[in-house]
């Protein structure tokens, strides 16, 4: 998947909190957002998700303008966890990384279906935390 910032601009009460972002995420990197407090990494994260809408400007996800997909096709494209909510849910590791499984799931359905537990296991250990699937997140530094 490839996502295309282009131009985007977003504001809060007519305060800038992004101008005219252009960057373009690349299929199967992972990529960090870094800068200074109020540089507008949040903003521009919530953006990715729907979650803010920009004033000006498109984001592009595999070439398909992201205010045309539906939300659970998006959700299963694209997920935001807020940190601070993130951190005072008890649940493991495994149980946190599992919720980008939701939008897959049959809504009828109950527990993790095989490919659930497939993609947990291959993301935590993308991701190098395989060894604290069975951890709570609040007791993580």
């Amino acid at each position: 998947m490839r996502i295309r910032v282009e131009g985007v601009e977003v504001e809060y009460d007519s305060t800038p909190a992004l101008r005219g972002v252009t960057v373009e995420f690349e299929a199967g990197k992972v990529t960090c957002v870094v800068g200074p407090n109020g540089a507008g990494k949040t903003t521009l994260l919530k953006t990715l998700a729907r979650l803010v809408a920009p004033s000006r400007g498109a984001v592009y996800i595999d070439g398909k303008d992201y205010r045309y997909y539906k939300p659970r096709e998006l959700a299963k494209l694209v997920a935001y966890v807020d940190p601070h909510v993130s951190r005072a849910i008890p649940s493991t590791v495994f149980e946190f990384i599992a919720t980008g499984r939701y939008p897959h799931q049959d809504l009828l359905s109950a527990g993790y279906s095989e490919e659930d537990l497939l993609v947990v296991d291959r993301v935590s250990k993308e991701l190098g935390v395989h060894h604290l699937l069975g951890r709570r997140l609040d007791q993580l530094s």
